[in-house]
């Protein structure tokens, strides 16, 4: 190795810095050269490269500092340099817009990911590796010109014995130990940086690099990505108007993948459709709707449904194209972003506020009163618009803008999602001048809202709060026996500051009203459904009595509890 380590006795992490100098010390020098030679020496880069003549090349020739950081431009163009990994991270965060400035985001956006090609006989030789098997065995033709060409892989088209057209797409030589590098070293300088300025935690940058290293090092399991395709594949089998390609698992590998090809235009080449006979305005809603079925109602989505992945077949069935980025939500996230998607479309800013610290919640502190005011200032800005004339698009994004400058941790599939939404609504008004996510966002928020209105669905959510009670409250005598236990051998002192104790009293008090009124309230929902569906001849000649009378009990005993609690409240308010 041609460079030193100052001090043998360093941390593990710096140590696996050491196993990469040649690759650090190239870091430095495109950051220096760029302006950024400060982040490379506060980062821990460049203290730890001794190489003779390095002092010289690292002394900064670009623009000054603060100019390279508040230019978006040079940014990119940094990032650009710095090579594939920083170009899918540059990639990664244009996506996010509440991690990242708006503009900045529209420069890093424009990252080009592409290489050129390998080799002809570099890339026959590749295959000929993962399959175990010269290249004219495996293929009845095979084109040396390339389909894409990018910075982890290339495509080729080729025709398997059986006359079936397929694209080969083949990894990089080298391409997975340079990964692993980079994302060692970036792993480092986030640490470095965490620990110099512990604010940087806040912003869930640890959080953000720990989800981009999983998503690219997925990127480059080729047999992961077929997995994904089938798997949407399986949950749009009773959709004809989408076309997933078949996977050729016998000539796939971690680091080769066969699928079929798929013939046709790109969506938004109006041009060509026009040629084809394509309704554009049905095509923009069928695209629209693959995409809010795979997020509202399977909770997994392709990530990256830019244009360039949709092709559109003579018959106007759409191709989808790359599944190496894709994103999952859980049943819980989903279940939250659903209450927003409703909040929104209600343009309730009250109520989106509540569902977005839900979502989202703020590493600390922060005054949720100002949140939620910053937040109705968006939605006036909408107020009187038709759901038509609504620009969605914007909406979100400026609601993301608003959570970046609150620092909420967003979830990162859900920050997929709304990147996933603003791109589909420009893929929309290419195809459709008339076009309006919001409109086609309105029946799935319906449906959603007539779900949650269930007695099946209150039922269950009343099941699940009983159960979580019970997870609390059956552990909890033994609890008190080793507290009171320690209290007897050690004795025990609390300390409780009236005044930060109160929002908490204030917030419990509040919990046990909306609880018991929900739970009576809920119970009453479930009663009606079982009286409406009954057959009995008996019951149906008192349903609506019963139905009548239920209802104003109910409602009398909920008041009547809710005064209740708060004449208590003021008895208590009171005695303190």
């Amino acid at each position: 190795m041609s460079a030193s380590i100052a001090d043998s006795t360093e941390s593990p992490q710096a140590l696996g810095m050491a196993l990469h100098l040649d690759r650090q010390a190239e870091i430095v020098r495109i950051l220096s050269r760029n302006g950024f030679h400060l982040l490379a020496a506060r980062s821990g880069l460049a203290r730890r490269i001794l190489k003779p003549g390095f002092l010289d090349a690292f002394t900064p020739d670009g623009p000054p500092h603060d100019e390279a950081f508040e230019s978006p431009e040079i940014i990119r163009r940094t990032l650009q340099e710095l090579g594939p990994t920083f170009i899918k991270l540059g990639q990664i965060l244009s996506t996010r817009p509440d991690l990242v400035h708006p503009d900045l985001a529209t420069q890093l956006a424009k990252l080009q990911d592409q290489d050129p090609p390998m080799p002809i006989d570099q890339t026959r030789r590749l295959i000929a590796r993962e399959l175990g098997t010269p290249i004219d065995e495996a293929f009845l033709s095979f084109d040396e010109e390339v389909v894409g060409s990018g910075s982890l892989a290339q495509a080729h088209g080729a025709v398997l014995p059986d006359g079936s057209r397929v694209v080969v797409k083949i990894q990089r030589e080298g391409i997975v130990h340079t990964i692993n590098a980079d994302l060692e070293i970036l792993q480092n300088v986030v640490r470095e940086l965490a620990r110099q300025s512990p604010s940087i935690n806040e912003l869930g940058v640890a959080g953000f690099f720990e989800e981009f290293s999983r998503q690219l090092r997925g990127e480059l399991d080729f047999e992961a990505e077929g997995r994904n395709a089938e798997r949407i594949q399986a949950n749009f089998a009773q959709s004809p108007g989408l076309h997933i390609p078949r996977i050729d698992w016998s000539r796939t590998t971690t680091r080769m993948l066969t699928e079929e090809r798929l013939s046709g235009v790109k969506i938004t080449d109006v041009d060509a459709l026009d040629l084809l006979g394509v309704d554009r305005s049905a095509l923009a809603d069928r695209a629209t709707t693959v995409i809010l079925d795979m997020v509202l109602r399977d909770g997994f989505f392709h990530a990256d449904p830019h244009p360039g992945n949709m092709l559109v077949q003579p018959d106007g069935v759409i191709g989808l194209l790359d599944y190496g980025m894709v994103g999952s939500l859980t049943d819980n996230i989903r279940n939250q972003l659903i209450d927003v998607v409703i909040a929104l479309s209600l343009q309730h800013s009250d109520r989106l506020a509540a569902m977005l610290l839900r979502l989202a919640p703020p590493p600390g502190r922060i005054d949720r009163t100002d949140f939620a005011e910053a937040l109705a200032r968006i939605i006036d800005r909408y107020t009187g618009l038709t759901l038509k004339e609504l620009p969605a698009g914007e909406l979100i994004t400026a609601v993301m803008d608003l959570m970046r400058r609150y620092h909420l941790q967003v979830p990162p599939a859900v920050a997929m999602v709304s990147k996933m939404l603003v791109m589909c609504e420009g893929t929309g008004l290419v195809l459709d001048p008339e076009f309006s996510i919001s409109t086609a966002l309105k029946p799935y928020a319906l449906d959603l809202l007539q779900r949650r209105l269930q007695p099946s669905y209150l039922g269950g959510r009343l099941l699940t709060g009983f159960l979580d009670v019970a997870d609390l409250g059956l552990p909890l005598p033994a609890r008190l026996t080793r507290i009171l236990d320690r209290y007897e051998q050690e004795g025990m002192g609390i300390s409780i500051d009236p005044e930060q104790a109160e929002p908490y009293v204030r917030r419990v008090e509040d919990i046990s009203e909306r609880l018991v009124a929900g739970m009576l309230l809920a119970s009453l929902i479930n009663a009606i459904g079982v009286l409406g569906s009954t057959d009995n001849r008996w019951l149906s000649r008192v349903r609506g009595p019963l139905l009548v009378i239920g209802s104003v009990a109910a409602a009398g005993l909920v008041a009547f509890i809710a005064i209740n609690t708060r004449l208590a409240l003021v008895r208590l308010e009171r005695i303190r």
